[in-house]
Protein backbone atom coordinates (compact mmCIF):
# COMPACT_ATOMS: atom_id res chain seq x y z
CA UNK A 1 0.00 0.00 0.00
CA UNK A 2 1.16 3.72 0.15
CA UNK A 3 -0.91 6.07 1.78
CA UNK A 4 1.06 8.75 1.58
CA UNK A 5 4.51 9.88 -0.03
CA UNK A 6 6.51 13.47 -0.24
CA UNK A 7 7.35 16.33 -2.72
CA UNK A 8 9.81 18.64 -1.39
CA UNK A 9 9.54 21.13 -3.39
CA UNK A 10 12.15 23.90 -1.78
CA UNK A 11 14.90 20.91 -2.64
CA UNK A 12 17.29 21.92 -5.81
CA UNK A 13 16.27 19.89 -8.57
CA UNK A 14 16.05 21.02 -12.39
CA UNK A 15 13.49 18.29 -13.50
CA UNK A 16 11.28 18.94 -10.60
CA UNK A 17 11.53 22.42 -11.36
CA UNK A 18 10.73 22.33 -14.60
CA UNK A 19 7.66 20.15 -14.12
CA UNK A 20 6.39 22.75 -11.74
CA UNK A 21 7.13 25.72 -14.15
CA UNK A 22 5.12 23.73 -17.05
CA UNK A 23 2.11 23.36 -14.45
CA UNK A 24 2.10 27.02 -13.26
CA UNK A 25 2.24 28.19 -16.88
CA UNK A 26 -0.83 25.58 -18.15
CA UNK A 27 -2.98 25.70 -14.69
CA UNK A 28 -2.55 29.02 -13.20
CA UNK A 29 -5.74 29.20 -11.38
CA UNK A 30 -4.99 25.66 -10.26
CA UNK A 31 -1.32 25.65 -9.01
CA UNK A 32 -1.99 27.48 -5.56
CA UNK A 33 -3.84 23.99 -5.18
CA UNK A 34 -1.27 21.72 -5.81
CA UNK A 35 0.32 20.18 -2.77
CA UNK A 36 3.79 19.79 -1.94
CA UNK A 37 5.69 18.69 1.27
CA UNK A 38 3.56 15.38 2.43
CA UNK A 39 0.41 14.47 -0.29
CA UNK A 40 -2.23 13.19 0.89
CA UNK A 41 -5.23 11.31 -0.70
CA UNK A 42 -7.68 13.36 -2.35
CA UNK A 43 -5.08 16.40 -2.81
CA UNK A 44 -3.97 17.73 -5.85
CA UNK A 45 -0.49 17.02 -7.28
CA UNK A 46 1.67 16.77 -10.19
CA UNK A 47 1.49 13.77 -12.57
CA UNK A 48 3.20 13.10 -16.23
CA UNK A 49 1.04 11.89 -19.46
CA UNK A 50 1.70 11.21 -22.64
CA UNK A 51 -0.57 13.72 -24.75
CA UNK A 52 0.14 11.67 -27.86
CA UNK A 53 2.58 13.94 -29.08
CA UNK A 54 4.69 14.69 -25.85
CA UNK A 55 4.98 13.92 -22.31
CA UNK A 56 2.84 16.82 -20.50
CA UNK A 57 3.06 17.53 -17.07
CA UNK A 58 0.01 18.33 -15.14
CA UNK A 59 -2.52 18.12 -12.26
CA UNK A 60 -4.78 15.59 -10.65
CA UNK A 61 -6.47 14.50 -7.80
CA UNK A 62 -5.22 10.75 -5.59
CA UNK A 63 -7.91 8.44 -5.71
CA UNK A 64 -10.47 6.84 -7.94
CA UNK A 65 -13.54 7.52 -6.52
CA UNK A 66 -15.24 4.01 -4.96
CA UNK A 67 -17.71 2.34 -6.98
CA UNK A 68 -19.88 1.58 -3.80
CA UNK A 69 -19.36 5.10 -3.04
CA UNK A 70 -17.16 4.95 0.25
CA UNK A 71 -13.98 6.62 0.51
CA UNK A 72 -11.37 6.76 -2.28
CA UNK A 73 -9.57 4.06 -4.30
CA UNK A 74 -5.63 4.93 -3.58
CA UNK A 75 -3.35 1.86 -4.91
CA UNK A 76 -4.25 -0.61 -7.28
CA UNK A 77 -2.56 -4.09 -7.14
CA UNK A 78 -0.20 -4.66 -10.24
CA UNK A 79 -0.42 -8.48 -10.23
CA UNK A 80 -4.46 -8.13 -10.54
CA UNK A 81 -4.98 -4.24 -12.53
CA UNK A 82 -5.17 -5.39 -15.87
CA UNK A 83 -8.01 -7.57 -14.68
CA UNK A 84 -10.25 -5.39 -13.06
CA UNK A 85 -12.93 -3.15 -14.26
CA UNK A 86 -12.10 -0.26 -12.26
CA UNK A 87 -8.22 -0.17 -13.45
CA UNK A 88 -7.91 -1.98 -16.93
CA UNK A 89 -8.76 0.45 -19.12
CA UNK A 90 -6.50 3.49 -17.22
CA UNK A 91 -3.49 0.86 -16.92
CA UNK A 92 -3.69 0.35 -21.05
CA UNK A 93 -4.59 3.79 -21.99
CA UNK A 94 -4.01 6.46 -19.35
CA UNK A 95 -1.35 5.69 -17.38
CA UNK A 96 1.01 8.56 -15.41
CA UNK A 97 3.88 9.31 -13.70
CA UNK A 98 3.82 10.63 -10.39
CA UNK A 99 7.19 12.84 -8.89
CA UNK A 100 7.92 12.35 -5.70
CA UNK A 101 10.88 12.76 -3.55
CA UNK A 102 9.88 9.37 -1.07
CA UNK A 103 7.10 7.54 0.36
CA UNK A 104 5.96 6.67 3.64
CA UNK A 105 5.08 3.72 5.29
CA UNK A 106 3.82 2.49 9.66
CA UNK A 107 5.22 0.36 11.36
CA UNK A 108 2.42 -1.38 13.40
CA UNK A 109 3.42 -3.42 15.16
CA UNK A 110 5.11 -1.34 17.99
CA UNK A 111 3.02 1.46 19.82
CA UNK A 112 2.33 3.79 18.99
CA UNK A 113 3.66 3.14 15.35
CA UNK A 114 6.92 4.33 13.90
CA UNK A 115 6.39 6.15 11.03
CA UNK A 116 8.99 5.85 8.08
CA UNK A 117 10.06 7.53 5.26
CA UNK A 118 11.40 5.55 2.13
CA UNK A 119 13.61 7.13 -0.80
CA UNK A 120 15.36 5.66 -3.53
CA UNK A 121 19.40 5.76 -3.41
CA UNK A 122 21.28 8.18 -5.69
CA UNK A 123 17.72 9.37 -6.67
CA UNK A 124 16.64 13.14 -5.17
CA UNK A 125 13.54 12.36 -7.37
CA UNK A 126 11.76 9.17 -8.56
CA UNK A 127 8.42 8.67 -9.96
CA UNK A 128 5.03 6.32 -8.86
CA UNK A 129 3.60 4.36 -11.39
CA UNK A 130 -0.19 5.39 -11.78
CA UNK A 131 -2.69 5.82 -14.08
CA UNK A 132 -5.13 8.63 -14.10
CA UNK A 133 -9.18 8.55 -15.65
CA UNK A 134 -11.78 11.47 -16.00
CA UNK A 135 -14.47 12.31 -13.20
CA UNK A 136 -16.34 15.23 -14.47
CA UNK A 137 -13.79 17.51 -15.22
CA UNK A 138 -11.43 16.22 -12.61
CA UNK A 139 -8.49 14.16 -13.54
CA UNK A 140 -8.31 11.30 -10.44
CA UNK A 141 -5.01 9.22 -10.21
CA UNK A 142 -4.54 5.75 -8.26
CA UNK A 143 -1.09 4.16 -7.44
CA UNK A 144 0.12 0.79 -8.44
CA UNK A 145 1.63 -1.47 -6.13
CA UNK A 146 3.60 -4.75 -5.72
CA UNK A 147 4.91 -7.32 -3.31
CA UNK A 148 7.24 -5.61 -0.82
CA UNK A 149 11.31 -6.18 -1.11
CA UNK A 150 13.92 -6.70 1.73
CA UNK A 151 13.92 -3.03 2.41
CA UNK A 152 10.53 -2.59 3.42
CA UNK A 153 8.80 -6.15 4.02
CA UNK A 154 9.38 -6.21 7.72
CA UNK A 155 7.42 -2.72 7.73
CA UNK A 156 4.35 -3.95 5.18
CA UNK A 157 3.97 -6.03 2.77
CA UNK A 158 3.00 -4.02 -0.03
CA UNK A 159 4.86 -1.05 -1.61
CA UNK A 160 4.46 1.35 -5.07
CA UNK A 161 6.04 0.49 -8.25
CA UNK A 162 8.86 2.79 -8.48
CA UNK A 163 10.29 4.19 -12.11
CA UNK A 164 13.59 5.69 -12.19
CA UNK A 165 13.75 8.64 -14.51
CA UNK A 166 15.03 6.34 -17.45
CA UNK A 167 12.23 4.37 -17.45
CA UNK A 168 8.93 7.17 -17.75
CA UNK A 169 9.37 6.94 -21.99
CA UNK A 170 8.75 3.17 -21.75
CA UNK A 171 6.08 3.26 -19.45
CA UNK A 172 4.19 6.36 -20.81
CA UNK A 173 4.40 5.07 -24.52
CA UNK A 174 4.69 1.69 -24.38
CA UNK A 175 1.99 -0.88 -23.31
CA UNK A 176 4.16 -3.83 -23.35
CA UNK A 177 7.33 -1.91 -21.74
CA UNK A 178 4.72 -0.62 -19.17
CA UNK A 179 3.38 -4.25 -18.25
CA UNK A 180 6.98 -5.67 -17.78
CA UNK A 181 7.87 -2.78 -15.25
CA UNK A 182 4.65 -3.69 -13.24
CA UNK A 183 6.45 -6.99 -12.82
CA UNK A 184 9.75 -5.46 -12.23
CA UNK A 185 11.64 -7.05 -9.25
CA UNK A 186 11.37 -3.31 -6.82
CA UNK A 187 14.81 -1.37 -6.01
CA UNK A 188 16.29 -1.47 -3.09
CA UNK A 189 15.62 1.55 -0.74
CA UNK A 190 17.02 3.72 2.06
CA UNK A 191 15.02 4.42 4.82
CA UNK A 192 14.72 6.84 8.16
CA UNK A 193 12.13 6.49 10.81
CA UNK A 194 10.55 9.99 11.42
CA UNK A 195 10.44 11.57 14.46
CA UNK A 196 8.82 11.64 16.93
CA UNK A 197 6.82 8.28 16.59
CA UNK A 198 2.79 9.11 15.84
CA UNK A 199 -0.15 7.40 15.69
CA UNK A 200 -1.35 8.10 12.56
CA UNK A 201 -4.08 5.52 10.77
CA UNK A 202 -4.51 5.57 7.14
CA UNK A 203 -7.97 5.15 5.98
CA UNK A 204 -8.11 3.72 1.91
CA UNK A 205 -10.65 1.56 0.32
CA UNK A 206 -8.79 -2.03 -0.88
CA UNK A 207 -9.87 -3.59 -3.93
CA UNK A 208 -7.93 -7.17 -3.72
Amino acid sequence: MCGRYSLYTERENDQLQAILAEIARRYPERFSQAASGEVFPSNWAPVLAHTGKRVAAGLARWGFSSPKGRGLVINARAETAAERPLFRDSLLERRCAVPATGFFEWDRSCRPSAKYRFTLPGQPLFYLAGCYRLEGEEARYTLFTTAANASMADIHPRMPVLLAPGQLEGWLTDTGAALALLGQTPPLLDRERCAPPERDEIQQSRLF
